[in-house]
């Protein structure tokens, strides 16, 4: 093609994808492979895609989308954020305000705890002094921290990493680390139920880990404002309120981690809706892990 074709090429292309593509999304099931080389868009078309489906005013109900990739960093949150206020009817900044009502970026429950607790820079000096002092004087967060650290020597240090990865120690220390972050887990959920449901200490015992499972779902719009800093620590538990889901493809497979009990199956956490599944980079799953996909749908 002459050079001042091309242009227009590509896009006339880029189009005629999006557009498959956002048929696609429109439909109840199924299996749609995307089949195309290195460099055809796919990936972009997609978020063009997506940001019609969750934009189109025409008065049908979405369905939530998680879109996953085997290489997080093939997870491009600004790219699907121009396209999403590209699609968006409305002035700039309500477009702005839906799309971080609608988007959700879910990384690995470690990251948090590293990034807001253990860290020692400014940002997470900050988050520390805004957690509740309930939590910072709390055993169950010095224990976390003392359980931390052996854990991460383990996975900086190339010398420590060979000694962890070889010897059982290792595994202890990722199991003793994983036993304190649930009890850690154990005390936002109790924390962030007494800040929403007013309940006295007192009163802690008449409410079961159920009964306090059932609150905070019927009251999850307001643990955002509320009780932000436990967002950060634990978004897993915001994700039946969005509708488009950035992940992992191995996230996805190790589950949600909320503070809400019963949440852990992405599937299902969306109440009686099933989401839309998008995998990216498809063909870099092994031949096992497709098959279970296959099979799932």
């Amino acid at each position: 093609l002459p050079v001042f074709m091309k242009g227009v090429f590509e896009m006339d292309v880029t189009k005629a994808i999006t557009g498959e593509l956002y048929e696609m999304l429109q439909k109840e099931s199924g299996l749609y492979l995307l089949n195309l080389p290195t460099g055809a868009s796919k990936t972009y078309s997609m978020y063009q895609a997506i940001a019609q489906y969750l934009c189109a005013d025409d008065g049908k109900s979405k369905r939530p989308i998680l879109f996953l990739t085997p290489q997080k960093k093939n997870l491009k949150q600004d790219s699907q954020k121009e396209t999403y206020l590209k699609a968006f009817h409305g002035p700039r900044q309500k477009a702005e305000a839906s799309f971080k009502a609608d988007f959700l970026f879910l990384d690995n429950k470690r990251s948090y705890l590293d990034r807001y607790l253990m860290d020692q820079g400014k940002e997470a000096d900050r988050f520390r002094k805004s957690l509740p002092e309930s939590i910072r004087r709390s055993k169950a967060y010095g224990e976390l921290k003392a359980a931390h650290l052996p854990a991460k020597m383990g996975a900086e240090s190339d010398a420590v990493k060979y000694y962890f990865c070889h010897a059982a120690h290792g595994e202890k220390v990722q199991q003793e680390l994983a036993k304190c972050e649930k009890m850690f887990r154990y005390l936002v959920r109790q924390t962030v139920f007494q800040m929403l449901s007013g309940s006295t200490e007192d009163e802690m015992g008449e409410h079961d880990r159920g009964r306090q499972g059932q609150y905070l779902y019927e009251h999850i719009n307001e643990i955002p404002e509320r009780c932000p800093w436990a967002v950060k620590l634990y978004p897993g538990t915001i994700v039946p309120t969005k509708r488009l889901v950035f992940l992992s493809f191995d996230k996805f497979l190790s589950g949600n981690v909320s503070l809400i009990p019963g949440m852990s199956d992405f599937m299902e956490v969306f109440g009686g809706t099933k989401p839309i599944i998008i995998i990216d980079e498809y063909d870099i799953l092994n031949n096992s892990v497709q098959e279970n996909v296959n099979k799932e749908v």
